[in-house]
């Protein structure tokens, strides 16, 4: 199920009544660049879509290990709102561990996030 048809059917599934939504990839243009061999984001047009729909506080996906960090992404269909997008990859694009990782206070929703020094 690669292709964008395919995977927004299967992101139809996603409840619009949630505060935070987990996948394994991005959506479009949320941390989803790598630093070679592809152009542009390589996150999911639909799944972008779907995210505002559902319009979560927090969504937090991988797979782009280039694409750690996090970001405020807004999102506007059918009202504006704000989601926390967060790429917690260990890795990094050269398969290294990284030195530091993410760490996100939840208080009813994101009351902060900063990176900390990875456990040894």
């Amino acid at each position: 199920m690669t292709d964008e048809y395919g995977l927004s059917k299967h992101w139809q599934g996603c409840p619009v009544d949630v505060d935070v939504v987990l996948t394994h990839s991005p959506p479009s243009g949320a941390l989803d660049h790598v630093s070679h061999a592809f152009e542009g984001p390589q996150g999911s047009e639909s799944l972008r879509e779907r995210m505002d729909i559902v319009k979560p506080k927090l969504h937090v996906f991988g797979h782009i290990h280039e694409g750690f960090g996090s970001r405020t992404l807004p999102l506007a269909h059918p009202t504006p709102h704000a989601m926390l997008a967060v790429n917690p990859s260990y890795i990094d694009g050269h398969q290294m561990p990284r030195e530091v990782m993410p760490v996100i206070e939840w208080d009813n929703g994101v009351k902060g996030i900063s990176v900390e020094a990875a456990p040894q």
